[in-house]
């Protein structure tokens, strides 16, 4: 066994040891957080339960006496003789403040019927303006403040929950609150207990934690003997099966290398074959696009020929059958040039609107769809991608070419429903029609290269094979094909659903 053997084996019988300790550190560590949060839980809880049950307590007591000086007192002397008499076993008091901010009963006499204007006072002068702006505003608030240290020196403040209540019978405030004292006696109490069964549990754990450690470490230097024994066992194997992996790996390159050859050739044969085909839908389309505007040409000769036989053509007829050639000729040309454009191969990225280059494919092939009698519904939203225009523009035409190839045996209505909308990042191109869908058997098969259900003079079975490698290796996407029942204008329909998506970046 040379040295790095060596060292392996040491650090296999150390690593655990290792682990252990770590683990034991981080188990204590999260003990002690979730205790710790825990412990900030309960003295949140208790808090706000404090707070809440001061503020029922002191609500009800303000409610009920002012319902009862309403129904009762009629005379605002009375009144403030029977708040006086008022007494509460937990010590509070009812205080009275009149519109003009003077106190008119409070605990501490020094503030009783004394004007506002000769408070001297900072932080009372400020608690009584907001007592009364409070209560006349609102007619009845909870409000928070800290009581003044000058004026109350024979306690210590702390922080006071008080409910006030405009009584316009009377035109003064009437309230009362409560201190929150005993709520840090609770929060010192329970962070004590804490505190103390925290370190019974860090010594419990440590103490585990130190058993399980030590007989671990027992555990493997035993097993580590073991390990030598197998592990000079299984270098030997191992340099044998190197020499017989290192044999084998330089046969799989060779064969590798070999079938990577083949599908390159695969891969250029159907890249012509799917030029070819898309060559002859080409010629196709523009052999539908130019039928119309060749026949208004042959129209127009015939009659500027046939009035000349008669003797019929003037200047001015003959000037506007040459001015519709010329204008039909240039609609011819531009027809070339869109194709041509449209089948060009770019490989440059571009910001396009989704509803423009369905505008474009069936611009392509209207022509085509119309003569066969087969009607487009279109359900765009005005979306924009930045992919390869002319790769997507390939793609849809291969799968309207299908579409109409497989309506071509329905005798009725032929539909093809193309559809559009953004999902996420991504936008969705649903295309589907009512011929019917796809035998369930050959479903799976479609995206097959050289697979059609078309006789072999129709077609070569690479459109769709080509237009899935298009969306999945060139823009990214992935494209999948269903059997969908429909209902449009009061009829049920079945179809094949061709959804493709690509994202929009």
């Amino acid at each position: 066994m040379n040295k790095n053997e060596t060292s392996i084996i040491k650090w296999m019988l150390l690593l655990p040891i290792f682990g252990v300790l770590l683990t034991s550190f981080l188990l204590t560590n999260i003990f002690i957080s979730s205790k710790y949060s825990s412990h900030e839980k309960e003295i949140e809880y208790l808090k706000n339960n404090h707070i809440e049950d001061i503020k029922n307590r002191i609500k009800n007591r303000v409610d009920n006496l002012s319902l009862l000086l309403e129904k009762n007192y009629s005379n605002r002397n009375e009144a403030l003789d029977f708040i006086k008499n008022i007494s509460f076993e937990d010590k509070s008091y009812i205080f009275v403040i009149d519109k003009n901010m003077t106190t008119l009963i409070h605990r501490n006499q020094l503030l009783e019927n004394l004007p506002f204007d000769m408070l001297t006072d900072k932080k009372i002068k400020e608690n009584i303006k907001k007592i009364v702006t409070v209560a006349i505003e609102d007619k009845n608030k909870f409000i928070e403040y800290q009581q003044s240290k000058k004026i109350f020196h024979e306690f210590i403040p702390s922080k006071k929950i008080s409910y006030v209540k405009y009584i316009p019978k009377f035109n003064f405030v009437i309230g009362t609150g409560l201190y929150t004292d005993d709520l840090q006696k609770q929060i010192q109490r329970v962070d004590q207990n804490l505190k103390e069964r925290l370190i019974k549990d860090i010594q419990n754990i440590l103490l585990v934690s130190l058993i399980i450690t030590i007989v671990i470490i027992i555990l493997l230097f035993y097993f580590s003997k073991r390990l030598k024994v197998i592990f000079n066992s299984y270098s030997k194997r191992i340099k044998e099966n190197n020499k017989n992996l290192l044999n084998l790996n330089s046969q799989l390159e060779n064969k590798v290398e070999e079938q990577i050859a083949l599908l390159r050739e695969k891969d250029l044969v159907l890249n012509q074959q799917s030029k070819m085909a898309a060559m002859g839908e080409m010629l196709g389309n523009i052999a539908h696009q130019w039928r119309q505007p060749l026949s208004a040409i042959s129209t127009i000769a015939s009659g500027i020929k046939l009035k000349k036989e008669f003797d019929s053509l003037d200047d001015e007829i003959l000037e506007e059958d040459l001015e519709n050639i010329v204008q039909t000729t240039i609609m011819l040309s531009n027809t070339i040039d869109d194709f041509r454009s449209f089948y060009a191969r770019d490989k440059e990225k571009k910001n396009f609107y989704i509803d423009e280059l369905v505008t474009k494919v069936l611009k392509l092939i209207s022509a085509n769809l119309e003569n066969k009698e087969i009607q487009i519904i279109l359900d765009i939203d005005k979306i924009e991608v930045f992919s390869y225009e002319n790769e997507l523009i390939q793609v849809l035409l291969n799968i309207l070419n299908n579409a109409k190839d497989a309506l071509l045996n329905k005798k009725d209505e032929r539909y093809v429903f193309i559809s559009s909308y953004k999902k996420g990042d991504d936008i969705i191109i649903e295309i589907y029609d009512n011929a019917g869908g796809i035998e369930e058997n050959i479903l799976s098969r479609i995206y097959e290269p050289y697979f059609s259900t078309k006789f072999k003079s129709q077609g070569t079975g690479i459109g769709l094979y080509m237009s899935k490698n298009i969306v999945e290796n060139n823009l990214d996407g992935e494209i999948t094909t269903q059997n969908i029942n429909f209902v449009y204008k009061d009829s049920n329909f079945v179809g094949a659903l061709f959804k493709i998506k690509i994202p929009l970046k």
